[in-house]
């Protein structure tokens, strides 16, 4: 028997479900990879600080970790530490992954993730008539712009409390602007909004409470516990589509583990559409339904 080790490590993590994700997709991936890895050991670790942090990631592997898994607020320290980081970390300093080999590998499984979940929620999206809007400049949202700012979107807006954190994020890319969150408003063209900020988390809090949404329109919230947030709630009730943010979080989650079965990162979604809707309706049954559900 050979079990893959494996945490998250971040802060917070009262109501992660990723120990339940990971188990959920163990078999399916381990499948799709070429491993001998036939049992799944998969925990939380909260980190007080980023020393703390540091110190259980550097001693990781004397503990038999093969990889861990990095949330808020960790993602920029694990993307300095020393080993070997892929181009997408280097370009939007943030890791969600890291892989115990000679040397340490260093990866961010979010965007493509984001992508592939994407992709299975709107198959029918036509990045051309809409204008992309992402809200937040941390580690998950640098992620997103990254991996679709070429998508072909007729407009591309970072939107942020900071002005100097939205330019440093949209600096890479050509053609995007950027915005204040207080002074967003919207254009006649469709819009796809991604929020991608804590915001909303665990709380009856919200971005764009008076954003006027319409049919047609997209609203994503990174967020996924509770699975329908007030933001995705507000976006519902005026006609918009939306998407919650647990099938990004199957998606890079599934990567993470092909990450650490094989050592190398995979080029594709390892989830069928059947196996995505499949796993999502199993999960989504752990979550809290909806925003106001947690006053209950």
């Amino acid at each position: 028997m050979k079990i893959l080790k494996a945490a998250l490590l971040g802060r917070s993590l009262t109501h992660s479900i990723s120990p339940e994700v990971h188990g959920a997709l163990f078999d399916i991936v381990r499948s799709k990879c070429n491993t001998d890895y036939d049992t799944l050991d998969y925990s939380k670790i909260e980190c007080q600080n980023e020393n703390d942090f540091l110190s259980i990631v550097e001693h990781g592997s004397e503990n038999g970790y093969r990889g861990f898994n990095v949330t808020f607020p960790y993602k920029f320290a694990a993307s300095k530490m020393t080993g070997e980081s892929s181009q997408v970390v280097k370009n939007i300093l943030s890791a969600n992954s890291i892989l115990y080999d000679v040397p340490l590998k260093i990866a961010s499984t979010d965007g493509d993730g984001f992508c592939y979940a994407i992709e299975k929620s709107c198959p029918s999206l036509q990045p051309d008539k809409y204008a992309l809007m992402i809200l937040g400049v941390g580690g998950a949202a640098r992620a997103v712009l990254h991996a679709i700012h070429q998508y072909g979107w007729r407009s591309i807006t970072v939107a942020a409390r900071s002005i100097e954190q939205a330019n440093r994020a949209a600096l890479p890319y050509r053609s995007v602007s950027v915005s204040p969150l207080e002074e967003i408003s919207r254009d006649e063209e469709k819009q796809f909004i991604v929020q991608a900020t804590p915001v909303g988390q665990c709380a009856a809090d919200s971005l764009l409470e008076n954003f006027e949404w319409r049919d047609g329109d997209i609203a994503m919230d990174l967020v996924y516990n509770p699975l329908r947030t007030r933001f995705l709630d507000n976006a519902a009730n005026m006609g918009a589509e939306i998407v919650d943010g647990l099938g990004m979080l199957m998606e890079q989650a599934a990567l993470s583990q092909y990450f650490w079965m094989t050592g190398n990162e995979a080029d594709h979604s390892l989830l069928t559409q059947a196996e995505f809707q499949d796993i999502h309706a199993k999960l989504s049954k752990l979550l809290t339904p909806r925003w106001d559900a947690f006053a209950i």
